[in-house]
């Protein structure tokens, strides 16, 4: 199943139990889990984590603070540092730290969304679907109205191969400063392999804030550090922006998967 530019909350109960899930913000299996681990997930559960999660730079983020500071991979902030960089100074290669708000560097075409909004327009697609055409331009209608109304972004995504649209709106923040970033040479320790299926012995991290007019963006919605850590047998939640699930490959792609490619 592929997507295009939304949020998902995933869980997991560790260690060695562990149980996990791929779900859209909308349709949390709120009953089931409650079931079987024993916690609610409310509706204010579940709009704080989306208001705190971001999709930045082709990838996944959330704000850290209540004065917009942003938690991300060091990969989305490397076009960033390669772009700030300059002659006397290889942030790339050599990191970056802003002892202060004013040494925060803006960084060049990068852009966060944070998803507002999302509503069920299933329907209103549908109805005018006969054709690819007519499916096109019921959706370019209903992205412009709602730009219209709200002056924000809007989005019609495709979900579950079609069977099912939701048009989901976004904060956009396009005033992003670069706060810290580790060197590259520990930042992508152990190259992609290590960097996506093993993600323990390198930081691939970076700080960024967003601002608005010129000043730190107020993000009351946010995730707070834990000085205590995840604990065994912990019940963990993660909030992203996937670019795609294997949730429909067929046993042939599996095996050719396993046997051919990943090797």
């Amino acid at each position: 199943m592929r997507f295009r530019g939304f949020l998902l909350l995933c869980a997991l109960a560790l260690p060695a139990v562990a149980d996990e899930g791929m779900w859209l913000f909308n349709q949390f299996p709120k009953d089931q889990v409650k079931e079987k681990y024993g916690f609610e997930v409310s509706d204010q559960f579940l709009e704080k984590l989306r208001l705190a999660s971001m999709r930045i730079g082709g990838g996944s983020g959330s704000f850290v603070s209540p004065d917009g500071l942003v938690f991300t991979n060091h990969h989305v902030a490397s076009d960033c540092l390669s772009k700030v960089s300059s002659s006397r100074h290889d942030y790339v290669k050599d990191g970056f730290y802003a002892g202060t708000r004013q040494e925060e560097l803006q960084c060049p075409d990068l852009e966060a969304n944070v998803l507002v909004g999302m509503e069920d327009v299933t329907g209103q697609v549908k109805d005018a679907a006969e054709t690819l055409q007519k499916r096109n331009a019921a959706i370019a209608r209903i992205e412009k109205a709602c730009a219209d109304k709200t002056g924000g972004t809007c989005t019609v995504v495709k979900l579950f191969s079609g069977q099912r649209y939701d048009l989901y709106r976004y904060k956009k923040y396009t005033d992003l400063r670069l706060v810290f970033a580790p060197e590259f040479g520990i930042a992508f320790f152990g190259g992609d392999p290590d960097n996506f299926t093993y993600p323990r012995y390198d930081l691939d991290i970076a700080f960024l804030r967003a601002y608005e007019n010129g000043q730190p963006a107020a993000t009351p919605q946010y995730l707070k550090w834990s000085a205590e850590g995840v604990q065994d047998t912990a019940l963990v939640f993660v909030s992203g922006n996937p670019g795609a699930t294997s949730r429909l490959d067929t046993a042939a792609q599996l095996a050719f998967y396993r046997d051919t490619s990943l090797p």
